[in-house]
């Protein structure tokens, strides 16, 4: 008898987690951009629909374990909802570590800081604060960054960029000498 518990627990462990993994990685493989380069609003939507999508699929297998439990196949529903629960705690967990929450900008620790705060520059490109600023006024607020070469008297675009924590880059793009848009970015793995 205690056998056929381990048996059904296992089964439904497996075919959860070949279920929900499956899924996760029909998405990932789909979205995943192996040369790199997203923008932090592309992982944002990227990590919000991975939300969804876990929290869609934890619905379902809670119902499903909610039923075993309370027929006769308690073993089963119990191996069914350790998946969603192990995927909440995770989640939880690499979301939090991964994306800080938006904190205002300290000059003086933005500038003493070779790789910026991701916070910063998350508030940075949130708020929009630089848009309309000359060259001069975010050199002030933010210090130097590394900048395009080219000659800016034979264009009138260009751009600073920072190296931000975790692998982001923050750029400042002029024209007319003005900031138009700023974006934060991953690096790009391949040309």
């Amino acid at each position: 008898m205690g056998q056929n518990k381990l048996v059904s627990f296992l089964i439904g462990l497996l075919t959860t987690g070949m279920i929900i993994f499956g899924i996760a990685g029909i998405y990932f493989f789909g979205t995943f951009d192996l040369a790199g380069g997203e923008s932090f609003q592309k992982v944002t939507f990227q990590n919000r629909m991975l939300f969804a999508i876990s929290l869609f699929l934890i619905s379902i297998t809670s119902w499903m374990s909610w039923r075993c439990v309370k027929g006769e196949r308690k073993s089963l529903g119990l191996g069914i909802s350790i998946w969603p629960l192990v995927i909440c705690l995770w989640w939880g967990a690499q979301y939090s570590a991964r994306f800080p929450a938006p904190k205002p900008l300290d000059a003086t620790i933005w500038k003493q800081q070779p790789w910026k705060p991701l916070g910063m520059a998350i508030q940075l490109l949130e708020s929009q604060e630089l848009i309309g600023m000359n060259r001069n006024e975010v050199k002030h607020l933010l210090g130097e960054g590394f900048e395009n070469s080219y000659d800016y008297s034979l264009s009138d675009r260009g751009y600073v960029s920072f190296h931000i924590e975790k692998e982001w880059t923050l750029t400042i793009l002029f024209q007319h000498k003005v900031v138009t848009q700023t974006s934060l970015r991953r690096p790009r793995m391949m040309t």
